[in-house]
């Protein structure tokens, strides 16, 4: 009985202390600024709301309730700045804001619940993406080379975003909405994800869906898909049916537009 008792005041001291305790957002707002610079990647995490802009010159600030202030982490490592909260605690009604200015941006990656847009990129250089735990991108005059996309747990993108060769890998439920336009694209998705691409022209495509996953593409040139699991292709644009394999209810068909 004693053990079980003292076991009770070590987790309620474990609650209330800042140290993986539950911390509420006081709601009086602070700016934070850092100076660090010469990163071209980004790890954001921490259900941030980032605005991440082009420009000429590097700027870091933040906005956070006056508690958040010591769990704030800004940090850099290599080519990648990282933005969060610290680990072990529980964080409810907050408030957190970044703004990053940057010349060029190689690669993101978001989780928890952050919510991105990216604006004003324009280059060559290839680029990844990486967003996880119900995680929204939106893409605004976003102008790059070859181009890898991850999305898992809900994540969702959304936007306009001229590329090259791009390829998508979905899991989980997540989403991808993109207007634009590409050379040869890669679909492999799974787990009820999908693809509104059919404002977005592309070359030869290639896709792989599975369990309920949905993809609606538009393109000139060959199209090969190998689908199962009540997945469905609908396809727009001069098109000729390459290598389809298709079961459990699947299907591959021109979409009718009226």
């Amino acid at each position: 009985m004693l053990y079980r008792l003292a076991l009770l005041c070590s987790f309620a001291l474990f609650l209330t202390t800042g140290c993986g305790g539950l911390i509420i957002g006081s709601g009086h707002l602070v700016t934070i600024q850092s100076d660090i610079k010469d990163f071209e990647r980004l790890d954001i995490s921490s259900a941030f709301e980032a605005d991440v802009v082009q420009g000429n010159r590097f700027s870091i600030e933040l906005e956070v309730d006056d508690n958040l202030r010591e769990f704030v982490v800004v940090e850099q490592k290599k080519d990648v700045l990282r933005i969060g909260l610290r680990p072990f605690a529980v964080y409810t009604n907050t408030t957190t804001r970044v703004k990053i200015v940057m010349p060029r941006l190689k690669g993101i990656e978001v989780s928890g619940a952050v919510k991105a847009t990216l604006d004003g990129f324009c280059s060559g250089h290839d680029f990844s993406l990486d967003a996880s735990g119900a995680s929204t991108i939106q893409f605004k005059k976003f102008l790059i080379g070859k181009t890898d996309i991850h999305l898992s747990g809900a994540s969702e993108i959304t936007g306009a975003l001229d590329t090259g060769d791009i390829s998508f890998h979905l899991s989980g439920a997540s989403k991808a909405t993109i207007k634009g336009s590409g050379k040869t694209l890669e679909i492999d998705a799974s787990g009820a994800s999908s693809f509104v691409m059919d404002a977005f022209p592309v070359q030869n495509t290639w896709i792989k869906l599975s369990g309920a996953s949905h993809a609606r593409v538009s393109l000139k040139g060959r199209l090969d898909a190998d689908l199962s699991g009540a997945s469905t292709v609908l396809y727009s644009g001069d098109v000729k049916l390459g290598d389809i394999e298709t079961s459990g209810a699947s299907s591959v068909r021109r979409h009718s537009q009226k």
